[in-house]
């Protein structure tokens, strides 16, 4: 049975988050940031990060700002806005806006009886700073053929809880490079629920994840 989606719900969160001054004064790095109209706006920072673009910075903003009948401005003047704000913004934005907005009422697909959550993990490549790798650490990187070293850039592991009959983040963690799977797994504990059925891969076949999953009353698949 193909339920009905719920995209007018999540827009209208959205709207309703972005123009609001406390979720604004939450997520933005100083008060004395996004106080003035200016162009790039908090609430437009976020739209332009969430087109998950492939082109360039400055071809997007062009066409965004083409689109808003405004000229356009630049990557220069993007990349510091941008800094200014938090990652927490996108973390309240999936759980307000999408997860809140289309679990409640009981109409979303299901496997008898049971959301399907799905967890896995990947190693990133991150910007290469030394404050991120002084956090998330460096991984070795080798020229494939004789396994010389070749640079150590930074990188983290990031772990995802994904809800896959309606195709939903339901949680996602990023830690160390070299964190394990299993911890990163059990921070999306809080996030799910007795119906769910967690699916995993054989590299979470550990005790401590089978016995945290038993504690918390979860039902899983290994």
């Amino acid at each position: 049975m193909k339920l009905p989606q719920k995209p007018q719900q999540v827009v209208n969160t959205t709207k309703k988050l972005l123009k609001d001054e406390e979720f604004k004064s939450h997520h933005r790095t100083s008060p004395k940031v996004f106080l003035r109209e200016r162009k790039l706006t908090f609430s437009l920072v976020i739209l332009l990060i969430m087109q998950k673009t492939m082109k360039s910075i400055q071809l997007l903003l062009n066409e965004v700002f083409g689109q808003l009948d405004l000229d356009t401005v630049t990557n220069s003047a993007f990349t510091p806005a941008r800094s200014h704000l938090k990652h927490t913004a996108f973390i309240e934005l999936n759980q307000k806006a999408i997860v809140a907005e289309y679990y409640p009422d009981g109409t979303y697909q299901r496997y008898r009886g049971f959301r399907l959550l799905a967890i896995d993990g990947s190693k990133l490549r991150l910007p290469d700073s030394r404050e991120i790798q002084e956090v998330f650490g460096t991984i070795k990187t080798t020229n494939g053929k004789d396994n010389q070293i070749i640079g150590k850039p930074a990188c983290g592991l990031a772990s995802v809880c994904y809800e896959v009959l309606n195709k939903i983040v339901i949680d996602s963690q990023l830690g160390n490079a070299r964190a394990y799977e299993v911890d990163l797994a059990v921070k999306h504990l809080p996030a799910t629920q007795p119906q769910d059925l967690l699916l995993l891969d054989r590299g979470y076949a550990s005790y401590q994840w089978l016995a945290t999953c038993v504690q918390h009353q979860r039902h899983f698949v290994v």
